[in-house]
């Protein structure tokens, strides 16, 4: 995934999702995962701790939207990390990230060097 275009992701997911609804899944498709996204935003859950399974070296949790006093959508984050692989200050930054490109979602079509840019900014 680290050379891979969002297009490029985009596509193997959407690839991905298709053999699973078509109950055509392989082993080689879910073996050895080094990051999961857990989203139970999309049945009301607000928060929850989601749990790793090994050998994951981190779990990303999705709540659910809700309406801010400001009218802006706030979506609760929570990661889970193996602390063997990667520590909670090194997971951070990349939360952050996450977090900078959902609020600003053009950012994920641009060059990487902008990308950069936009979100330490």
């Amino acid at each position: 995934a680290d050379a891979k275009s969002v297009a490029e992701i985009s596509l193997a997911v959407r690839e991905v999702a298709e053999l699973a609804r078509a109950r055509r899944l392989t082993r080689e498709l879910l073996e050895d995962p080094t990051f999961t996204i857990s989203n139970l935003g999309m049945f009301g859950i607000e928060d929850f701790d989601p749990l790793m399974n090994p050998p994951q070296a981190a779990i990303l949790g999705v709540g659910a939207g809700l309406g801010g006093p400001d009218g802006r959508t706030r979506i609760r984050l929570t990661m889970g990390c193996d602390h063997r692989v990667l520590t909670g200050a090194e997971g951070a930054p990349f939360l952050g990230s996450v977090a900078a490109l959902l609020e600003r979602p053009e950012a994920l079509t641009a060059e990487p060097q902008q990308v950069a840019a936009q979100v330490t900014a």
